[in-house]
């Protein structure tokens, strides 16, 4: 069974894992995205997952790949935040507003 738990310093060790086993939280952008999160945990762990978890947007515009700039989106998730893969894991959208949530597979079903 698949327990979804926010992201906290006790889960990144196995996060940190998967990373360096090849796994990576972006389908288009692949190792250079699993580098770039392992980069960021060994900078700082905390201000890591903090961008992780981002419920109320606080977080600075994310850079789209073609470099236009958008507001972050609220949500929770062990996708990358950073400015060069916005993408979020599929439950991210659990703090999604409504109109948002059709977007996120993981949460369609959500009133």
């Amino acid at each position: 069974m698949v327990e979804l738990v926010k992201p906290a310093l006790e889960h990144l060790p196995s996060y940190k894992a998967a990373l360096e086993r090849g796994w990576s939280p972006d389908n288009v952008r692949l190792m250079e995205a699993t580098r770039e999160q392992l980069a960021a945990i060994e900078k700082n762990p905390t201000a890591f997952l903090a961008d992780l978890d981002d419920p109320d947007a606080k977080g600075g515009p994310i850079t789209l790949p073609d470099g236009t700039k958008v507001p972050r989106l609220p949500g929770s998730g062990a996708g990358s935040g950073t400015a060069k893969s916005p993408a979020r894991s599929a439950f991210a959208g659990s703090a999604a507003p409504p109109s948002c949530r059709h977007m996120c597979s993981a949460t369609s079903a959500m009133p």
